[in-house]
C-alpha cells in the first residue's frame, strides 16, 4: 500500500491501526515514525490503483488523482471521500454512486452519467460536467464554482443552457 506523505502523522500502533481501517494488512512493529495522507473528513486516504473498477466497488477514501477512468462501469459504487482530482471519468456510469464529499475537482465528466448520484459536500470545482446527467442527483452542499454544464441535464430534468458555469441556466 502507497500512502503519499502529508499531514498527519503517526507512529507504531497508531499507524498500523490507522491503516487496517483502510483495508491495510500491516505488522505494527515495521512502522518507525511515519507520515500518511489524510482527506477533508480526517479519514486517510489510500491507494485504490490495483482495485478493480466495477459496479457496486467500495472505493471509499481512495486516492487516485488524475485517474484515467474514461467509460468506467461504476454504478451504484461508493466514493465517499475519494480524491479523483483532474480524473478522466468521460462517459463514466456512475448512476447511483455515492460521492458524498469526493473531491473532483477540475475532474472530466463529460457525458457522464450521474443520474440518481449523491455528491452531498463534494468538491466539483472547476470540473467539465459538459453533457452529463444530473437526474435527481443529490448536490446538497457541492461546490460547482467554475464547473463546466453546459448542455447538461440538471437535477430536475432541464437541460442546461450552452455556457453554463456552475449553475444550470
Amino acid at each position: 500500500m502507497n500512502l503519499k506523505p502529508a499531514r498527519m502523522a503517526a507512529i507504531g500502533l497508531g499507524l498500523a491501526f490507522a491503516l487496517s481501517a483502510c483495508g491495510a494488512q500491516t505488522d505494527p512493529g515495521q512502522f518507525g515514525e511515519t507520515e500518511m495522507e489524510e482527506g477533508e473528513s480526517g479519514q486517510a486516504l489510500r491507494d485504490c490503483s490495483d482495485v478493480l473498477k466495477s459496479a457496486g466497488a467500495d472505493l471509499s477514501y481512495c486516492d487516485l488523482p488524475g485517474a484515467d477512468l474514461p467509460n468506467a462501469g461504476l454504478r451504484k459504487a461508493t466514493l465517499t471521500g475519494a480524491n479523483l482530482t483532474e480524473a478522466d471519468l468521460t462517459g463514466a456510469d456512475l448512476f447511483s454512486a455515492d460521492l458524498t464529499i469526493t473531491d473532483l475537482s477540475g475532474a472530466n465528466l463529460t457525458k457522464a452519467s450521474l443520474a440518481s448520484a449523491v455528491m452531498t459536500g463534494a468538491d466539483l470545482a472547476g470540473a467539465n460536467l459538459t453533457g452529463a446527467n444530473l437526474t435527481g442527483a443529490n448536490l446538497t452542499g457541492a461546490d460547482l464554482r467554475k464547473a463546466n454544464v453546459s448542455e447538461a441535464t440538471w437535477v430536475d430534468g432541464r437541460v442546461c443552457a450552452s455556457g453554463s458555469e456552475g449553475l444550470c441556466r
